[in-house]
């Protein structure tokens, strides 16, 4: 009888220091790591593939004007490159030469952004990434995406260069060319700070009193350039004491008034405008026969005679830029997130002279 107890002890014994054990293991196969960021992630969040010895990768994007079409034509951008850390990313590097680019080393095995910022002026950036030449990747919302998995990787992406634009104008009322105050002649295409007078001379105003319909063809000034980016918004100032409210065509297709979807910094920015209306971001804007043609109809209120103030008609580029506030994340719009938000891409400022 001892014999048999003293063996079942031996065996209990056993069992519970087998079962602590396997407990334990359980416990650490399973317990949470931390992030950079001090948030509990599985270790999954954030290397999403394995690279076996390999820790470093590589990284080379060259950039291609996507609007020549005939040529490739290489040019630098600034753009940032960003490791998506589980719901956060961490900017691991800004990058400025993609023409001729040496490689920026980047930990292997994880998802990376990378996102371009536009420049104002004659053949400047736009930021959205229009085409992934070579490389493996995607494209999402205009950026570049893809995962490290070996040492090397290279990218070659198309972007359009930025253009700055000249419009001319036809008045559908008087069915005629409209004239610059400064130039004599109503078939030159105009650049930005035009006033259009009306169809007779050039000091001879529109007649508003019949109506003002203006169809506005604007077309790039440099050769393999897009002056959209991300869209662009028209902007009237049209005091709504004096006006009715506008109709606004891009080509065919009527545009709705976003004035009050636009974001919190382009309202702030843009309070002298009663409307703003939004052309989308794959309208093409370039030279020769690629440009756009944008019409605007509105008419005085009833029981008012004449207008006391100029119709302003404004075309604002939204691109993305990196913020004021933090200068690590980039953000889209217009203007920038300061606290006096300040235009990225200049306004193009036109002008119809209906006052005497």
């Amino acid at each position: 009888m001892k014999k048999n107890m003293k063996s079942t002890m031996v065996t209990a014994i056993l069992i519970v220091l087998l079962l602590a054990v396997i407990g334990g293991a359980f416990w650490i196969g399973n317990r949470t790591q931390k992030t950079a960021f001090g948030e509990p992630t599985s270790p999954t969040d954030v290397r999403v593939t394995g690279c076996g010895e390999i820790t470093a990768t590589n990284v080379k994007i060259d950039v291609k004007n996507s609007a020549n079409e005939i040529g490739s034509e290489a040019f630098d951008v600034t753009g940032y490159l960003y490791k998506k850390v589980g719901t956060s990313m961490e900017l691991v590097a800004t990058i400025i030469d993609t023409t001729d680019p040496t490689a920026t080393s980047v930990d292997c095995g994880y998802n990376y952004v990378f996102k371009v910022i536009g420049v104002d002026g004659a053949s400047g950036d736009t930021s959205e990434v229009q085409v992934l030449q070579s490389g493996a990747g995607t494209i999402v919302d205009g950026n570049l995406e893809f995962k490290t998995t070996s040492s090397n990787q290279n990218f070659i992406v198309g972007i359009n260069q930025h253009a700055t634009i000249q419009c001319r104008a036809y008045d559908n009322v008087a069915k005629g060319l409209m004239f610059d105050s400064g130039d004599a002649s109503s078939t030159d295409y105009e650049a930005d700070g035009v006033t259009f007078t009306g169809t007779v001379n050039n000091e001879t105003t529109t007649d508003e009193t019949a109506g003002v319909d203006i169809e506005f063809d604007c077309k790039a000034i440099q050769t393999d350039t897009d002056f959209n980016d991300r869209g662009i918004i028209v902007l009237l100032e049209l005091p709504v004491t004096t006006w009715k409210t506008p109709s606004v065509y891009l080509g065919t297709n009527q545009l709705q008034d976003v004035m009050s979807s636009l974001n919190e910094n382009e309202r702030k920015a843009y309070t002298d405008y009663e409307y703003a209306y939004l052309i989308p971001l794959n309208a093409i804007v370039r030279d020769g026969a690629q440009g756009m043609k944008l019409t605007v109809h509105f008419d005085l209120l009833d029981g008012i005679a004449s207008a006391s103030a100029d119709p302003q008609v404004d075309l604002a580029v939204r691109t993305q830029y990196l913020s004021i506030i933090d200068s690590f994340t980039v953000k889209s719009g217009a203007v920038t997130d300061a606290a006096s938000p300040s235009q990225i891409i200049a306004v193009h400022d036109i002008t119809v002279d209906v006052t005497e």
